[in-house]
């Protein structure tokens, strides 16, 4: 049976305890009554509060979401794209946008979007309006594109990591996966599976319908996956960021410097309390490479 696990985790409670760092984990709720189930709940809300600080740090969510509705002044280019400037790193996908001479006259663009209406630089999109499907009325009551100046823009988008899991077992020769959440997962995308200290990697076909929580893959799997096992692109040292982080909350949650040890006993060293610093220093320099950057 699969452990809980918490949107926009970047790790699964299995991978946690399969990393060389990990501590002891079946002490965490200290009740005569704590069951493993206990145990689990608790460890996978310990990871989710350290991966909202691995974003935190980086200033921004790294998991997938979709920003909706994000409304801005846009500067046009001499060229007749509109330069958009998102909140969040890594966009993959424009999925609405409208845009006018200001908010209370917005022409929106039919979707879906094709991908070729638009050009991604991290977190700075260009945007053709020539090619939008709609024109705007101008100051002098022509039908006209904007070439200068600025537009007042409305547009949704999705941003960020895929940090799943699959939803169904999956056999060995399977041409698709099932997973639990469909956000930010686009045909092309290379992901992960990983089970505890098993990992492959897997790639989204060309026929995958996006928002679709069925997965078609480019080549059947080479290995049997159990419903549970994470499916993402969170990088490795994202995970050891996050993993880093969860055992500093491990430890940090018995106060007054007191320590879980890896063998599951307790202790309040200085040494040990040392160590708790040390381990988000670590988890920090990881995160600060993937900080937001300015458009």
């Amino acid at each position: 049976m699969a452990t809980p696990f918490l949107a926009g985790s970047y790790i699964t409670c299995e991978e946690y305890r399969a990393a060389p760092t990990a501590l002891n984990t079946n002490n965490l709720v200290t009740t005569g009554t704590a069951t493993q189930a206990d145990q689990d709940a608790e460890l996978a809300g310990i990871i989710a509060r350290a991966s909202r600080w691995v974003d935190n740090t980086a200033r921004q969510p790294l998991y997938a979401t979709q920003t909706v509705n994000q409304q801005e002044q846009a500067r046009v280019r001499g060229d007749g794209f509109v330069v958009l400037k998102a909140r969040q790193d890594r966009v993959k996908s424009i999925d609405a946008f409208a845009w006018g001479p200001n908010f209370l006259s917005l022409a929106t663009v039919a979707p879906p979007i094709p991908t070729g209406q638009y050009f991604i630089e991290e977190n700075r999109v260009l945007f053709s309006l020539a090619g939008s499907g709609v024109q705007w009325v101008g100051s002098l009551s022509f039908l006209a594109a904007p070439r200068c100046g600025d537009v007042t823009v409305q547009w949704s988008y999705t941003a960020g990591w895929v940090t799943n899991r699959l939803a169904a077992a999956a056999s060995l020769g399977a041409s698709s996966v099932q997973v639990e959440a469909a956000t930010g997962i686009h045909p092309g995308l290379v992901a992960r599976l990983v089970s505890g200290s098993v990992q492959a990697d897997v790639q989204v076909a060309a026929s995958y319908t996006p928002g679709s929580t069925t997965v078609p893959l480019t080549a059947p799997l080479t290995a049997s996956w159990g419903a549970g096992t994470w499916f993402g692109e969170v990088p490795d040292d994202g995970k050891e960021a996050t993993v880093l982080a969860t055992t500093h909350y491990i430890k940090e949650r018995k106060g007054s410097g007191f320590t879980i040890s890896s063998k599951g006993s307790n202790s309040s060293t200085k040494a040990d309390q040392k160590e708790i610093g040390l381990e988000l220093i670590q988890a920090e320099e990881i995160a600060l490479r993937y900080e937001r950057r300015s458009p």
